[in-house]
């Protein structure tokens, strides 16, 4: 019974010091600028696909907020629900927006099966410090705009 108590507590403690350190790890924006990422954002529009569509909150019936955190974590919210929580860096690579390597956001998203993530890329660039535009880095995919809330 001690055995086992003891093989508890020391998990525990362990558990809880790999959660305050990672959780408290901040990540490297490669640029001053690319700070302004960090905080959270509200969706305004975007644009693009085959069709060169046009989604907004009005069009597709829902608000839908993005927040960046320093420590890396990205989060999603649709009316107020989180729904999606990503971990989340920037990376130095080819762009198809672009003839020169640019920095990208890169996301890991988990796929099935959940042994396994698979990343994702947006560029992204500003207009003066509230405004964001994040571009899917596909053909006939999106870009998003966003704008700061805090």
């Amino acid at each position: 019974m001690r055995l086992v108590l003891r093989t508890g507590i020391l998990l525990v403690i362990v558990w809880l010091s790999t959660s305050l350190f990672t959780s408290c790890r901040k990540i490297d924006a490669p640029e001053q600028n690319f700070e302004i990422i960090f905080g959270r954002w509200k969706w305004l529009y975007s644009t693009g696909g085959w069709a060169g569509g046009c989604l907004s909150p009005s069009s597709e019936g829902y608000q839908l907020e993005i927040e960046f955190k320093q420590n890396g974590i990205y989060k999603e919210f649709k009316d107020g629900r989180m729904v999606k929580r990503l971990n989340f860096h920037f990376e130095k690579r080819p762009s198809i927006y672009s003839a020169d390597e640019k920095y990208v956001v890169v996301y890991y998203l988990p796929v099935i099966p959940h042994k396994f993530k698979t990343p994702a890329y947006q560029s992204f660039y500003f207009y003066g410090t509230d405004t964001l535009v994040l571009n899917d880095e596909c053909y006939d995919c999106y870009s998003h705009v966003s704008v700061r809330i805090e």
